[in-house]
């Protein structure tokens, strides 16, 4: 007979910048469908990944506290806010295995963030410390394409994520964080946001003074994502896609995807961009993957550069993940020879 196992643990982190409404409703949602005994909400400090949060962590801290009394399973964790440096996924969930013994324990993350799991830090030891829990964005295709990485950790049911302590990769069938974060800034930033998250959040953040004014908040942003392409294209960019995905992710309102014909065609494309963007005072926020010239991601806040060769591009399929919900921004999409 298998050994019964404690009840499931859940894991979800992110900037909570601010936290909102599509958050709360995904948490609740997993929280019934994994049938979570405890949900740990976990605001990030310094992601590597991403942009830097606009609120600082304490008031991020205070708004997810805030947000998950609506929630009885939930709890707001402040480890990776107390711990010094960058914050690393791996550091964060290897903590929380040492502590859950034999309970499974389930990491949840976004749809495109697990797309983007081969640019993480030791990546690769994630399931091998929890379950690794997707929920989907609007218009994602459902399934994901199969042969990719995950395929043979995948399970079809929640029930069968409770018969170990790590290593399945499952696709949540209720969840989906249906709201972009930069959005809700921006309608927070008009004096609007009141639909967008719980009135004690919203509260909070008027009597700190949160959020106020543009902040660069897209008013740069098609300026940015022209400039991108114009400079890639100038690199002579195979396939070049800027697709809109505002609405679809936390991360960004602009993917650009671009593929190179040879490691040093990546190289090149992203040393241009650098340089041409550092001549305006513009630099990346994180550059991930530079050495290996196979995919190289440029973070760039508004927008964010994936450069590929043609196997990676081939194999991650990012604009078919996306799906036809991202719109082509900056005119066309552009192929060169």
């Amino acid at each position: 007979m298998a050994p019964v196992l404690p009840p499931p643990l859940g894991i979800f982190g992110g900037t909570f910048d601010p936290i909102h409404h599509g958050h709360v409703r995904a948490a609740a949602a997993l929280c019934a469908e994994l049938a979570l005994a405890r949900l740990f909400i976990v605001p990030n400090a310094d992601p590597p990944h991403r942009p830097g949060p606009r609120a600082a962590a304490g008031h991020r801290l205070a708004m997810a506290r805030i947000a998950a009394r609506g929630l009885p399973q939930a709890e707001v964790d402040r480890r990776e806010l107390a711990r010094p440096g960058r914050s690393y996924s791996v550091d964060t969930v290897a903590s929380f295995r040492a502590e859950a013994g034999d309970a499974p324990l389930c990491f949840l993350l976004g749809m495109d963030s697990f797309l983007a799991l081969p640019q993480w830090r030791r990546w690769r030891e994630l399931p091998q410390l929890a379950h690794l829990v997707v929920m989907a964005r609007p218009g994602a295709p459902r399934p994901p394409p199969a042969g990719q990485w995950w395929e043979n950790l995948r399970c079809g049911t929640a029930a069968e994520l409770r018969e170990s302590g790590c290593g399945k990769v499952y696709f949540a069938a209720n969840a989906e964080v249906n709201l972009s974060a930069s959005e809700v800034r921006r309608q927070l930033a008009r004096g609007g946001g009141a639909h967008c998250v719980d009135a004690g959040v919203l509260s909070y953040i008027r009597e700190h003074g949160l959020y106020r004014g543009g902040g660069g908040e897209g008013g740069d942003s098609a300026r940015l994502q022209k400039t991108i392409c114009a400079v890639l294209e100038e690199a002579k960019a195979v396939d070049l896609r800027p697709l809109d995905v505002r609405g679809m992710t936390d991360i960004t309102d602009c993917m650009i995807v671009a593929g190179g014909n040879s490691g040093r065609h990546v190289k090149a494309m992203a040393d241009l961009l650098q340089d041409k963007l550092r001549a305006l005072h513009i630099r990346p926020r994180g550059v991930e993957g530079e050495e290996a010239a196979e995919w190289v991601l440029l973070d760039y806040g508004d927008a964010v550069v994936h450069l590929m060769r043609a196997e990676q591009r081939e194999f991650y399929e990012l604009e078919r993940l996306w799906g036809e919900e991202a719109r082509a921004l900056v005119g066309a999409s552009r192929k060169n020879a």
